[in-house]
């Protein structure tokens, strides 16, 4: 009876299982070189205001918006090497979610000279952050596109 056994926990453990498989086809690089640039026309408007509130509890229950502004940089020049690698930003969110606040309010394409305001109320169990943009109003009119690619440039 041992036996019958063994064998079923053998076979039951041979046909149960996860497998995983890649395939990988190697290409040989193509070098190419494309110059781009990209420039925007901006009119520029009114002042704007956005704002957002957030309830943490428990240090890791978070309450608020549902509404984000996507690529939203809160940098001074876009290339802070340290918020890129970690992208530790506690009020990341409720910031964003004024970005998003403030352009869909006043139907802006851009936020000019954002400036963030953050007020905290800490409790022991909870706190409240609200998060308040303010700028003016950015619309796109229109995109400048150069783009030149030179195929006597491709190596093979």
């Amino acid at each position: 009876m041992k036996l019958v056994h063994a064998l079923h926990t053998l076979l039951v453990l041979t046909l149960i299982g996860c497998s995983s498989t890649h395939t990988l086809q190697p290409s040989a690089p193509i070098d190419y070189h494309a110059d781009a640039s990209v420039t925007a026309n901006l009119d520029v408007g009114s002042k704007i205001q956005g704002e957002a509130h957030s309830t943490q509890i428990l240090w890791f229950i978070t309450l608020g918006p549902n509404k984000f502004a996507d690529g939203v940089n809160f940098t001074a020049n876009g290339t802070d090497p340290i918020s890129q690698v970690f992208r530790f930003d506690p009020f990341f969110a409720v910031k964003s979610a004024a970005a998003y606040d403030a352009v869909s309010q006043a139907n802006a394409d851009v936020i000019v000279g954002p400036r963030y305001i953050i007020e905290i109320d800490d409790y022991f169990i909870f706190s409240k952050t609200k998060a308040t943009v303010n700028g003016y109003k950015g619309t796109i009119k229109k995109f400048n596109n150069s783009f030149h690619f030179d195929p006597s440039k491709l190596v093979r």
